[in-house]
């Protein structure tokens, strides 16, 4: 039996399978429904881990406004399936960015990308990260804060201008 078909099973049972803060098992819900369980969960625990390390990722990447037709949604999640460096990567960094609250929040502000002067500060923006040297893999995360946000782009055009 695969780790997602024990899961969806054990779910069925009234458990729930949660990992916990020291990334093991935890069980949730009736006791009996648990012990039935306890074996098949030992004797596959780290699959099942990262089958619920996957979910995690899944879930972070869900609430980023991906969807699971996306194809860097697939691409990862499939990179995760078929090397643990890259699960652990992931997985790491889905909880850096939650630990950041960089996941975008309902109800935030959109900008409009076809009003020019947002896009032209967006790229000045852009070039100012350049120029303080900030890794490329983290400028996304400034960029997009931006277009979501209007006082976002408002505190970094004042770097942009040399204003503090």
């Amino acid at each position: 039996m695969s780790p997602a078909s024990i899961i969806q099973k054990v779910q069925a049972d009234g458990i729930e399978l949660k990992l916990s803060p020291t990334g093991t098992i935890k069980m949730i819900g009736e006791n009996a429904a648990a012990d039935r369980w306890l074996t098949v969960i030992r004797e596959n625990k780290q699959a099942i881990i990262a089958e619920l390390q996957i979910e995690e990722v899944k879930n972070w990447l869900i609430n980023t406004g991906r969807s699971a037709e996306d194809y860097l949604f697939r691409l990862i999640i499939e990179k995760c399936h078929n090397d643990a460096e890259a699960l652990k990567y992931f997985l790491q960094y889905s909880r850096t960015q939650k630990a950041r609250n960089l996941v975008p929040v309902p109800n935030t502000v959109s900008v409009k990308h076809s009003d020019e002067s947002v896009i032209d500060d967006i790229e000045k923006v852009r070039n100012w990260l350049r120029s303080i040297d900030e890794p490329e893999e983290y400028h996304h995360l400034v960029l997009e804060k931006c277009r979501r946000d209007p006082e976002a782009l408002a505190y970094f055009m004042k770097h942009v201008n040399c204003e503090f």
